[in-house]
């Protein structure tokens, strides 16, 4: 009797518990399951999934540099930017899908993840990152805008 009402009242902790932490809950509505995508810019497993354009060292007439995200069925409701905001003027702008979605003004402030709202986007996804300062004097060997990651969030699974 004694084993009976210890698996009952384990049974209903583990009920408390999976009611009180959402991460625990069953998916009913994939249309609104949240779900995350990020390229890690330098890592070349993560890099192959997307298409990237002028990460790296760029000519003196470059100040951009892009990522897209191909034939997404999902709805993009989010891209977060992990970016250094340095002893440069790492001030930029981001477009996505040539649509201009916000501006980031450097204040010295280190590692910094920035979010741009979308309106739900699908298919093609291009961020592009354009820097806004001049080139300052370490500009050859260190660049003007640092990026660790490009993040996607999205709602549904393509349905």
């Amino acid at each position: 009797m004694k084993k009976l009402i210890l698996a009952i009242v384990m049974l209903f902790a583990v009920v408390g518990v999976v009611k009180a932490c959402p991460q625990y809950q069953y998916v009913t509505n994939w249309a609104e399951a949240t779900h995350i995508e990020r390229v890690d810019v330098g890592n070349a497993d993560s890099e192959a999934n997307y298409i990237l354009e002028n990460w790296g060292p760029l000519p003196d007439d470059t100040n951009y540099a892009s990522v897209t995200l191909s034939n997404q069925p999902s709805r993009v409701k989010a891209v977060t930017i992990k970016h250094l905001d340095g002893v440069a003027d790492d001030s930029f702008d981001v477009y996505v899908n040539d649509i201009f979605a916000g501006h980031y003004t450097g204040v010295h402030a280190g590692w910094v993840e920035t979010t741009y709202p979308l309106d739900n986007l699908t298919g093609d996804i291009t961020v592009k990152i354009v820097s806004m300062a001049g080139k300052w004097e370490y500009w050859s060997g260190w660049g003007q805008v640092a990026i660790d990651w490009v993040e996607f969030t999205m709602n549904g699974y393509g349905e």
